[in-house]
């Protein structure tokens, strides 16, 4: 059912985004910027490096589900087909699941954290709608909220004096 929603939403995003494709011949064609949008999917590492007591627990790791977001980038074009890009997404929310030797826990906690990246990008071909790029550069991700996943009622038991 995700791979569906998230199949959808990235074909509503380009349709979207493709009339602003159609009106680049009415803006300045010289003009170095650019403005793009669409979906994005933000994959996580699924490692853990898990201690306990100063001594590490095997086989523990952390898994995610896959996560999509919109994305909207802004960039530069310095040289035909090189550009710098800045990219930023809309802010989703990100589970992270118990795997391997502490699979039993579950859900460990709810995130929601807030994407975005500084990249150089080389566009090989410059002409029609479909223009494929390579690239590289620095991702960096805001943490907005953090929440255990334990139940309000496990929290109660928790508090001191309840």
């Amino acid at each position: 059912m995700r791979t569906l929603i998230a199949a959808a939403f990235a074909c509503i995003s380009a349709a979207c985004v493709a009339p602003a494709f159609a009106d680049d011949s009415t803006t300045d064609p010289m003009s170095p910027w650019f403005v793009r949008a669409g979906a994005a999917e933000l994959q996580n590492s699924d490692g853990l490096k898990l201690t306990v007591a100063g001594q590490p627990v095997p086989g523990a790791a952390l898994h995610y589900n896959h996560v999509y977001t919109g994305l909207a980038e802004v960039g530069y074009t310095f040289f035909p087909g090189l550009s710098g890009v800045l990219s930023v997404g809309w802010p989703p929310a990100l589970s992270a699941y118990g795997s391997g030797s502490i699979a039993p826990y579950g859900k460990m906690l709810a995130t929601t954290i807030g994407p975005s990246a500084l990249t150089v990008q080389y566009q090989p071909f410059h002409d029609g709608f479909f223009r494929p790029y390579v690239g590289a550069g620095a991702s960096y991700m805001i943490i907005f909220s953090t929440h255990d996943a334990r139940g309000p009622e496990r929290q109660a038991q928790q508090r001191p004096g309840a």
